[in-house]
């Protein structure tokens, strides 16, 4: 069985809570309920309160998400996640006019922990303005590279997409190194 560990974060409402939901394979549950039932996690059960989910994807893969929108609660758990994780995706509210400066944020919380990073916009259908334009724009203006995925949280579909993106790269940076 092969198990990757992906957070998620975003700001508030961007989403996080109902894409956990929408792949939990397992009841929908904080993380501190389920650390003891999977011994591929080695995280201390001293972590904060998350919210976690559990997706099993095809040839016995099993991904375990871990969602986040305090920035403060992701300062804390980091040092102890990020080097366990393979990957992150920072979703963020197309709606909100500080996208891009929540983008920034988060950028800057995960970027020294993660290296495996997508961004996933959602509420794309409440403001077709510019769609995917200005988050390209910024990453282009920052000479960043990353996935950018228009996403609704609710499908399952979409957020598996998610999953298995993250999962190739992870699978193109090891055999790169193992060569």
């Amino acid at each position: 069985m092969n198990y990757y560990h992906y957070i998620i974060v975003g700001p508030h409402a961007a989403g996080k809570t109902t894409a956990l939901a929408s792949v939990s394979e397992l009841s929908f549950t904080s993380i501190q309920n389920k650390i003891a039932e999977h011994q591929a996690l080695s995280i201390s059960l001293t972590l904060p309160d998350i919210e976690h989910a559990i997706c099993k994807l095809e040839g016995n893969q099993t991904a375990f998400l871990y969602g986040y929108s305090n920035q403060e609660q992701i300062t804390q758990i980091l040092p102890m996640l990020g080097h366990e994780a393979d990957g992150g995706i920072i979703l963020l509210d197309h709606t909100k006019i500080n996208a891009i400066d929540d983008f920034e944020i988060y950028l800057n919380l995960l970027g020294e922990h993660v290296d495996n990073l997508i961004l996933a916009i959602s509420h794309v259908d409440e403001n077709t303005q510019q769609l995917l334009k200005k988050y390209r724009n910024i990453l282009a203006m920052k000479n960043i590279k990353m996935p950018i995925f228009a996403v609704d949280p609710r499908k399952k579909e979409d957020i598996v997409m998610l999953i298995e993106v993250l999962l190739a790269r992870t699978e193109v940076t090891k055999a790169i190194n193992y060569t």
